[in-house]
């Protein structure tokens, strides 16, 4: 068990670095092209920080345990509204823009009720049904980048979706990993001790040099490779110490997904959020938590189903996609206050999330 727990962490890490490095040089090309900053906000930036949701779930469903995959889309997406955004709000107050409240906030809500629609349908998402959500997803991304394109703006900074510092804690803590040989189901460490390992130092020079080579972009597209290899490396050390927990604690896989796994996969948009609203950027703040729940929805589970088709669990259906439609719905309230979220609101939303997720483990522990 304490393995398993030492895997989620290192999983964590490794996840949190790779979103990081992923972002960077991503954001970096996309300024290349000359993409505004609110569109960078709802796609590029917000793709990058939901990459950690990618790799869990499309591994999750592959290995077996599609209830992790599922869990993990619905308990990160209210997540993102409630506190990735009610918490930056709480503390900074924040003024979400008005076109993304009128335009994306309804194609979250409709990509919410897409895919409880298409589950219903089948009991789950097979592979048709995953590669309609992925062409949706595709088409709102088409016509954003139509509809929005200043190379004027893109020069406007961005927010470092993780301190210099995590690089240094993913080595460590890595590095312990291979000296300790955490042991994979052979008994022995594996290529996934090293390759974290690895990954994780090399990260490390890249984010020291991430200063003076920003602009260049050889950095920018190695940035881009080994965030994603670190993404793949660290989910499957995420997955493994979860469903190994879940099993000897008598947890369903659901319930793991929607409660630990789902808020380390969204550290990142937490983390954008904070930065972005200190800095005086609402609209990357708002847009990245609005932008990440329409890729989790449309490229996550829609690329998971693809991939293997994924069954639904009762709950599902008639309780988190349910939430989730609400909490998809509940910014449209904010049109009635010019977009303006208050601190005290802010604080209320954080605590709706906390109040849900402690009823869900208390449910779950009750019933056990």
């Amino acid at each position: 068990m304490l393995l398993s727990f030492a895997l989620i962490v290192l999983g964590l890490a490794a996840l949190a670095q790779g979103g990081d490095s992923l972002i960077d040089g991503a954001t970096g090309l996309a300024r290349r092209v000359g993409v505004s900053p609110l569109v960078i906000g709802l796609t590029v930036v917000a793709f990058g920080t939901s990459a950690p949701e990618l790799a869990v779930s499309v591994l999750a469903a592959l290995n077996g345990a599609p209830a992790l995959a599922v869990g993990n889309v619905l308990g990160s997406n209210p997540f993102n509204l409630l506190v990735a955004v009610g918490l930056p709000a709480a503390i900074y107050g924040l003024t979400a823009p008005k076109l993304t409240l009128r335009r994306d906030v309804p194609v979250g809500a409709l990509a919410t009720a897409l895919v409880w629609g298409l589950a219903s349908a089948g009991d789950g998402l097979g592979r048709l049904e995953g590669a309609l959500l992925v062409f949706g997803l595709v088409i709102w991304v088409m016509f954003l980048l139509r509809g929005d394109r200043s190379g004027s703006a893109a020069e406007e900074e961005l927010p470092d979706q993780l301190s210099e510092s995590w690089g240094a804690v993913v080595m460590i803590l890595l590095t312990a990993n291979l000296a300790i040989g955490l042991p994979q189901s052979s008994g022995a460490p594996g290529p996934l001790n090293h390759g974290l390992t690895m990954a994780a130092a090399t990260l490390c020079v890249l984010n020291a040099r991430r200063a003076g080579a920003g602009q260049r972009l050889d950095a920018q597209l190695l940035a881009v490779g080994l965030g994603l290899a670190l993404l793949i490396l660290g989910s499957k050390a995420l997955v493994s110490g979860a469903s190994t927990i879940a099993l000897g604690l008598g947890i369903s896989e659901a319930v793991v997904g929607l409660t630990v796994v789902a808020v380390g996969t969204s550290a990142p948009e937490l983390t954008a959020g904070l930065l972005s609203a200190r800095r005086g950027q609402a609209e990357l703040a708002f847009g990245n938590a609005v932008g990440s729940n329409i890729f989790n929805l449309l490229g996550v589970l829609g690329l998971a189903a693809v991939l293997h088709p994924i069954p639904f669990e009762t709950r599902f259906f008639t309780v988190d996609l349910p939430l989730n439609l609400g909490v998809a719905l509940l910014p449209l309230v904010f049109l009635a206050t010019g977009g303006r979220l208050s601190r005290p609101v802010g604080g209320l939303m954080v605590l709706a999330w906390a109040g849900w997720t402690a009823w869900l483990v208390a449910a779950e522990l009750g019933g056990a």
